[in-house]
């Protein structure tokens, strides 16, 4: 009796985290963090502008904008963190959108520091957002995991 009480409880706590999953990715969780993956995006391209051309107020304005949507975006989704029940999904979601955010502050350190004519301070500081962005996506990747996983185990 006592191995089909616990199998019972196993099987209850499983449906239970499916359940709390499937809230979380349709309640807005993984719009989301995809709104996180569009942000990345732009800011990527504004970056790329900003280190393919002269700089220039318009140049700066768009890093400093895509800087901030993405830094908004990660807010968003930690607001709405995945259920702790998936093995490993909080922690690399987490570890994920904390990267994006350093990303998103460093590049309006870096605007400041354009602003201040401090090139040096700039190109250090888009150097630490473009190491925080690669992070990031390297985390996104274990978060992809994660879900797989997930999903394929239930």
């Amino acid at each position: 009796m006592g191995a089909c009480a616990t199998s019972s409880s196993s099987s209850a706590a499983r449906n239970s985290c499916v359940a709390q999953f499937n809230k979380w990715r349709a309640g807005g969780g993984q719009a989301a963090f995809l709104a996180v993956g569009r942000a990345v995006g732009r800011y990527g391209r504004a970056a790329s502008v900003l280190g393919s051309s002269a700089v220039s107020a318009a140049t700066v304005s768009q890093l400093r904008l895509a800087a901030a949507d993405l830094l908004t975006a990660v807010h968003s989704a930690q607001a709405d963190p995945p259920p702790a029940c998936v093995p490993g999904l909080r922690s690399t979601s987490g570890m994920a959108l904390a990267d994006f955010a350093r990303a998103a502050r460093a590049a309006e350190t870096a605007v400041n520091a354009v602003k201040a004519n401090d090139a040096q301070g700039a190109v250090k500081d888009i150097r630490a957002s473009t190491i925080a962005l690669v992070a990031g996506a390297r985390a996104i990747k274990k978060t992809d995991q994660d879900i797989q996983r997930f999903e394929s185990s239930n």
